[in-house]
């Protein structure tokens, strides 16, 4: 992979450079062949309720395709590729993805796509899979991967393993807690996610109270009215998008909710502080999210990513830059851009990237195929108004 081998590289950029000043001098100078380039899909939401998702996981993308680049390029069949990412809006809209993914597989000639959130991704799924292009999918994803699927993968967490990490550690700080309420968009993926943390937190002896909303509502005062009168001990917002979180924790501060909120679908704290202030955050518990990152690579990242988008999402690490960067090992692993070669070679690397080792493995959805990736979640707390990293763990719901 040309990111490992970069002083090597540089080293033989001296002496290309050398022989090609010597050729120049003597007027034998080599014609330059035309640029061989490389093209991936980011298919995310750039407009409209949820572009906050789409804008977080770009600069992801970008720090990989600018490490790749300046490394050499990829090398197939003997010769180097410049990587080109293609940015598609998908405004979070399943009609809008499937218009836009047929773009860029028939028009634009594109063979690996990186699709934001399940609805979406779900709407191109039997596409892809026909097509024979890999599929991404950068959302909870279970009920699209597998042997009938073999072209997709997993890209993001299921959230119900951000629910459980939160859970694991809340319970040890605040065991009293016996109640909860979650607030959820009515989709399939806030359903889904309400669903799993109901089993969880039955099991564990809460009663539970669940909601749905739509996207773009911004009053939540009639919904938390009736919820708040019940005195939950926990708010969870489940997957949620952020400015719709900012409400909701604005609404049910002023309302005199003074207990926790959770993010198990991470949290974008200078979004939602915002709009509800920071005081309105304290306390609050966040996963997957993480302060400090656990490796040179992803200290490295996590600057680049800050100077991109002005402060530090972690998950856009272990969803965005690290598969990008499977990917490229398992392209130049299989010597080929033929998807069919390449979705086996994707079940055999792996590498220390920017959230730590990461690798597609199979997990209890995936039909023994590897397809998800596998991290370890970390869960932050905001205490005194600043993001402190207080827990990281497996679900063991998921990665049995």
């Amino acid at each position: 992979m040309k990111v490992r081998e970069v002083f090597t590289i540089l080293l033989v950029s001296v002496f290309t450079v050398t022989a090609l000043l010597i050729s120049a001098a003597i007027g034998c100078a080599p014609k330059p062949e035309e640029e061989k380039v490389f093209r991936v899909g980011n298919v995310g939401a750039f407009s409209g309720p949820y572009a906050d998702w789409g804008w977080m996981i770009q600069p992801s993308y970008e720090i990989a395709v600018e490490d790749i680049n300046a490394a050499g390029g990829l090398t197939v069949g003997g010769k180097n590729y410049r990587v080109e990412l293609v940015q598609y809006d998908n405004q979070l809209d399943p009609t809008v993805s499937s218009t836009i993914v047929r773009k860029a597989i028939f028009d634009d000639g594109l063979k690996y796509l990186m699709v934001m959130s399940t609805d979406e991704a779900a709407a191109v799924n039997e596409l892809c899979n026909t097509e024979k292009v890999v599929l991404f999918a950068m959302a909870p994803y279970r009920d699209y991967i597998g042997p009938e699927w073999p072209y997709s993968f997993q890209t993001f967490n299921e959230i119900i393993e951000g629910d459980e990490v939160i859970m694991d550690y809340l319970l040890k700080e605040h065991p009293e807690f016996r109640s909860v309420v979650v607030i959820a968009p009515d989709d399939v993926r806030g359903h889904a996610a309400a669903d799993d943390f109901e089993q969880l937190v039955l099991a564990r002896g809460f009663t539970i109270d669940i909601v749905y909303t739509e996207a773009g509502v911004t009053d939540f005062y009639s919904v938390l009215t009736p919820l708040l009168a019940e005195n939950p001990d926990l708010i969870s917002l489940s997957a949620s998008a952020p400015v719709d979180q900012g409400h909701i924790i604005k609404q049910a501060r002023e309302l005199g909710f003074e207990g926790l909120f959770m993010h198990p679908d991470t949290i974008d704290t200078p979004t939602i502080a915002e709009i509800a202030g920071m005081d309105a955050l304290e306390g609050n518990l966040a996963a997957p999210q993480l302060v400090e990152m656990p490796t040179e690579v992803g200290k490295r990242w996590g600057e680049l990513y800050i100077e991109k988008y002005g402060s530090l999402v972690y998950w856009t690490a272990f969803t965005g830059y690290d598969p990008f960067m499977l990917l490229m090992l398992a392209i130049e692993k299989a010597d080929t851009f033929d998807t069919e070669q390449v979705i086996e070679a994707l079940g055999t690397v792996s590498f220390d990237g920017a959230s730590g080792r990461v690798s597609f493995e199979a997990n209890k959805y995936s039909g023994g195929l590897p397809r998800v990736i596998k991290v370890p979640l970390s869960v932050i707390q905001i205490q005194n108004g600043i993001e402190v990293d207080v827990y990281s763990g497996y679900s063991s719901i998921i990665w049995e």
